[in-house]
């Protein structure tokens, strides 16, 4: 699909995005190469990442027509600090999405 085709998704302060319909991927622009990292499917927390590191690194673009759910940071701050397991299950879905963009 031509980048001139993805619509950027607007970023807000203060919480992440999870994917409800569509397709998300993120657009790095690095030099003469434009790159989209990891594919994201419904269900997908893309941002995850935020949550430990409030930067990302390029811009979360939809590929088509997208729907998507804005959820407060805070909400996964009570999560992790009510419930250990949940908190243990959003750090291994960050480490696997670390493992995924190492390949």
């Amino acid at each position: 699909m031509p980048l001139r085709t993805l619509e950027l998704i607007k970023r807000f302060s203060g919480a992440m995005t999870k994917v409800l319909q569509g397709y998300l991927a993120w657009y790095l622009a690095e030099g003469q190469q434009d790159k989209l990292r990891p594919y994201m499917f419904p269900g997908d927390i893309p941002d995850l990442q935020t949550l430990y590191q409030p930067h990302a690194e390029g811009n979360l673009v939809a590929l088509g027509s997208a729907i998507v759910a804005l959820v407060p940071y805070s909400f996964f701050h009570e999560l992790s600090a009510r419930s250990a397991a949940m908190s243990r299950a959003l750090l291994l879905m960050r480490l696997t999405d670390l493992a995924i963009q190492r390949d």
